[in-house]
């Protein structure tokens, strides 16, 4: 039976920590990318005006107060709203 020397002893446990070390890492890296593809996302809506108030073909222009993160105060995030074709209750009136 071969002797093992102090250096090749060391080479092994060296070796066997570097693997430990790469699967531990290895493993929390894999989960850190795959981690949102499992992360259901939630869908929200958020009221802005009423639909019957909105002028047919016109754009209406309206702010939504939003906190931008970099920023530390609230700034309106503008958008326009257009209702196009006709509605329900305008083809009821004419």
């Amino acid at each position: 039976m071969a002797e093992a020397s102090r250096r090749s002893f060391f080479k092994y446990v060296t070796m066997f920590l570097g693997g430990v070390i790469s699967v531990v890492i290895g493993g929390n890296a894999t989960r850190y990318f795959i981690a949102p593809a499992w992360k259901q996302k939630r869908e929200t809506w958020i009221k802005v005006a009423q639909f019957h108030v909105l002028p047919n073909g016109i754009p209406v222009l309206k702010l939504y107060p939003a906190q931008v993160r970099w920023l530390d105060d609230y700034s309106g995030i503008g958008f326009c709203l257009v209702i196009a074709g006709k509605r329900k209750s305008d083809r009821l009136q004419s």
